[in-house]
């Protein structure tokens, strides 16, 4: 997030909102400008419509940075595009586009770790639930259809945080 910031609105905007939201690439890269509310009071203006996996439409969450970060992007940005996300000549960013973003930025850190827009969105799901979200709200904000998937994928907890719960709640 800071290499983006230092570099580009743009990039700055786009890895802001995969990190807020928990997003699929397919849903940033079919974001729309009318999906957005960041001119809408609070708490409207922290919400967008995503269109991913299976062509479904969702709400997402954006944090305030994230909404700063859009606000700075689509003042610079020159296009007549509907879509957020674009190119240096305007055509919208796919998938794969989003993909090299991320890429650029993890050789340019030299990450070796996994680093993939995918990546963001497990970190997201880890980070909420680890916090102590409920599974069936991270469930729900995540567009996964049922618990299952997400407890499936993100709630088998590493042995250590079951020990400093068990240690919590042990009397």
């Amino acid at each position: 997030l800071k290499a983006a910031k230092a570099h580009s609105p743009r990039d700055y905007a786009l890895i802001s909102f995969l990190e807020s939201t928990g997003a699929r690439r397919g849903g940033v890269a079919s974001l729309k400008i009318e999906a957005l509310n960041i001119k809408s009071p609070e708490p409207l203006c922290r919400r967008a419509r995503v269109i991913e996996k299976g062509n479904k439409e969702r709400t997402v969450i954006l944090s305030d940075e994230t909404i700063t970060a859009l606000k700075s992007w689509l003042n610079v940005r020159v296009s007549k595009s509907d879509f957020v996300f674009v190119s240096a000549d305007g055509s919208p960013l796919d998938v794969n586009s989003i993909s090299e973003i991320i890429d650029r930025y993890k050789k340019r850190l030299k990450i070796c770790a996994p680093c993939s827009p995918h990546q963001w969105r497990h970190r997201w799901f880890r980070r909420m639930i680890s916090a102590g979200m409920p599974l069936a709200q991270a469930a729900q904000l995540g567009g996964h259809e049922s618990t299952n998937v997400t407890f499936q994928f993100y709630g088998q907890f590493a042995i250590d945080e079951l020990q400093n719960a068990y240690d919590r709640f042990y009397k």
